[in-house]
């Protein structure tokens, strides 16, 4: 028994050497379902927070980016106080080799090339009815 203490603490170095990959309801240090000021508080890189109008009692936070940040501007969507949809944009710097969608139970990630040849991160949460035809549009092209 007097390895078992070892093989426990090697275990936990192990995972904290490794590191947990980021999920794809994890965007920059903020998840979805946080609340407005959670999102301020944890967002990693720097920039400037507004409040941007929206309709139907829901709650848009803006972001842009300091210069030399990779994340140019980012809008995060709260419905009834909660983080439901993060859309951002990268800079010019920042390039995707491939268009992709992740899909859990809980969210949708899609990252695709704008209109603009810039990198574009949506990120939906699946249960929330407002952006359910956009889930909806998401996941027809798994198909």
């Amino acid at each position: 028994m007097r390895f078992a203490p070892a093989v426990f603490m090697l275990a936990l170095l192990m995972a904290t050497a490794c590191g947990r990959p980021e999920s794809i309801d994890e965007f920059h240090g903020v998840r979805l379902g946080m609340t407005p000021s959670e999102v301020r508080n944890y967002f990693k890189p720097n920039g400037e927070f507004t409040l941007l109008p929206s309709g139907e009692g829901a709650l848009d936070l803006g972001w842009r980016g300091a210069e030399g940040e990779a994340l140019t501007e980012a809008i995060f969507e709260f419905h009834e106080g909660i983080l439901v949809a993060i859309r951002a944009k990268h800079g010019a710097e920042y390039s995707a080799k491939v268009q992709r969608l992740d899909v859990t139970p809980y969210a949708v990630r899609s990252i695709s090339v704008g209109e603009d040849a810039n990198v574009e991160t949506l990120l939906l949460a699946r249960g929330c009815p407002a952006h359910e035809s956009e889930v909806q549009d998401l996941l027809a092209l798994t198909q």
